[in-house]
């Protein structure tokens, strides 16, 4: 995440190349947002709650993942 001074407001400790990473995270994001503001315009019989709920899982695998990676740090 950046501040409002646009100056990082946290360091990811241990990842290689950590740039290419939040470049990836990013990319990621607005992906997802695309794919949601997409599908509500066209909202041909899917539910927000189907997009969500896959959401959801994702940010839990995410948090999952910088947990195994936090305590590979010592963080």
């Amino acid at each position: 995440g950046n501040s409002a001074q646009g100056i990082s407001d946290m360091s990811l400790i241990g990842i290689v190349k950590a740039r290419e990473f939040r470049e990836m995270v990013l990319d990621q994001r607005d992906n997802i947002t695309e794919q949601k503001h997409s599908s509500s315009e066209s909202s041909a019989g899917i539910s927000d709650t189907g997009s969500s709920e896959e959401i959801i899982a994702l940010l839990k695998q995410m948090n999952e993942t910088l947990k195994r990676i936090e305590s590979k740090t010592g963080q």
